[in-house]
């Protein structure tokens, strides 16, 4: 990592690019760009490796790792093992992630450092369509780049609750804590929401889940939601569909537990009812990072919603100007991110007024999406109500995991399926979803073959697991095939 001085007035440092962000879409395309040998300067005003390595994908998959285990150890009964008197140290197991967190962000800025690239530490502006501005703690630097890459990535949007205090917690405020609130309410039933209900509830923490949806999971395909809403009914995560929330008020002074009065009505049935906690998480709702970022004075152009706009190879309507990662309203996945600074990257060393051949749209249409939770929740491509909305005539084929042989019959854990949708004319697989124990493991080969069209027969002989999670699934597209021979 070069080292920098303040810098006269005058002084404007010029670099191939400059890139404004160090999560996960940031540092990629910076090291990517200075492998192609051109010469990057990284801006970052918090933690390398943004959300995803500091708060997000990395630590929280540690934590909810730990809170699988305990809550196997807790619920299931295992032949051969005898546990009595189980406990459980949330405070050394968020310990242990921090730790996790720490190391990764070490190698990321190691990884900057042994390519070269010149970081500055600071709240970063464009000053034009070629010109940075950044502020640091003791001085403000000025940068010319040829290329800009924009990776500021989103933060948690405001709420009106936010307006009650320290007991009203982003997700982020509420992962940093070493003790965990009891009971805790969380508000949203999405991915983050219902990963950190999973969390809090395996370690003795009363947890309520509430959902404006009419159910858990909304994006999900239908089946998925209501299997999880059953999973969820005989766990100690309560959840709540319906709600709308209302004014909350907050007692600091009150007992531990009954601090905030959170005023919930069912939108179905019009019941109101007041729920006690001490303190309430927030897990709905991202803004983009692009206030205070200058974009006006390079005029670059936003959505009504604030995320950069950008064309299909990553560009914006200033020649020069990129974005990449989740400012740019794309699925937020930092498997999305990646991939984008990997493209960009080549973007920017092809040159001004070149293309590279292809685009990232075959990425959209199938990312892979997954859910740590418990159970897990994984899948690609279209849900049952996409397809049929888009005019599809379809075919559908739902396998338990009962119905898997050696490994999942070892286990007490037959809870889940696999649902696999193919177009009914031309047997291509438009949609494969699972909820079950670690079907996330079986992502990889879904999204490679259902990023290259394949049929269910094709997908079928793909398979080649027989005694483990793939099991289920080569059922399913067998019985798509006619082919099935087991029975339910």
């Amino acid at each position: 990592m070069t080292s920098t001085t303040k810098l006269a007035p005058a002084t404007l440092p010029e670099f191939d690019v400059v890139v404004i962000g160090g999560g996960p879409g940031g540092y990629i395309s910076a090291v990517h760009c200075a492998e192609l040998g051109l010469r990057v300067a990284l801006v970052e005003r918090e933690r390398m490796g943004g959300v995803s390595l500091g708060w997000g994908c990395i630590p929280t998959k540690a934590m909810l790792r730990y809170a699988t285990i305990v809550d196997a150890l807790r619920c299931e009964k295992i032949p051969g093992i005898r546990i009595s008197g189980l406990t459980v140290d949330y405070a050394a197991v968020h310990k242990h992630s921090r730790d996790i967190a720490d190391r990764l962000v070490m190698d990321v800025n190691r990884l900057l450092l042994d390519n070269n690239i010149t970081v500055y530490r600071g709240h970063a502006m464009l000053a034009g369509a070629t010109d940075v501005e950044v502020e640091t703690m003791d001085a403000l630097y000025k940068l010319r780049a040829k290329n800009i890459i924009l990776a500021t990535g989103t933060s948690a949007a405001n709420s009106p609750l936010a307006a009650y205090g320290a007991h009203i917690l982003t997700y982020r405020e509420a992962l940093d804590r070493p003790v965990l609130p009891d009971p805790l309410i969380v508000v949203g039933a999405g991915p983050v929401g219902l990963e950190c209900a999973t969390i809090f509830a395996a370690y003795n923490r009363e947890t309520l889940l509430f959902e404006s949806s009419d159910r858990v999971l909304p994006n999900e395909d239908h089946d998925i939601s209501a299997a999880m809403a059953e999973a969820l009914s005989k766990s100690s995560v309560k959840l709540h569909t319906s709600c709308e929330i209302l004014p909350t008020s907050v007692h600091p002074d009150e007992p531990v537990g009954r601090r905030v009065a959170l005023s919930v009505r069912n939108t179905v049935s019009g019941e109101l009812r007041v729920h006690y906690a001490e303190a309430v998480m927030l897990a709905f709702g991202h803004v983009p990072n692009t206030r205070d970022l200058g974009l006006e004075k390079a005029g670059v152009v936003t959505d009504e919603h604030g995320y950069i706009v950008t064309d299909e190879y990553l560009c914006t309507n200033v020649p020069g100007i990129y974005a990449v990662g989740d400012v740019t309203g794309k699925p937020a996945l930092a498997s999305v991110a990646e991939a984008q600074a990997h493209y960009v990257a080549m973007q920017v060393s092809h040159g001004e007024g070149l293309r590279m051949p292809g685009n990232l749209a075959p990425v959209y249409a199938n990312i892979p999406h997954y859910i740590y939770s418990s159970p897990q929740v994984a899948g690609v491509g279209l849900t049952e109500t996409q397809a049929i909305a888009r005019g599809r005539e379809i075919n559908i084929r739902r396998m338990p995991f009962k119905t898997s042989l050696a490994m999942n019959r070892s286990s007490n854990s037959f809870d889940g399926f696999v649902k696999v949708i193919s177009d009914l004319d031309t047997d291509r697989v438009l949609g494969v979803h699972m909820i079950g124990p670690n079907v996330t493991e079986l992502l990889p080969q879904l999204a490679f073959h259902g990023g290259h069209g394949v049929r269910a027969d094709d997908l079928m002989h793909a398979i080649q697991s027989q005694a483990g999670l793939r099991d289920p699934l080569r059922h399913a597209l067998r019985e798509l095939e006619g082919l099935e021979l087991h029975g339910g």
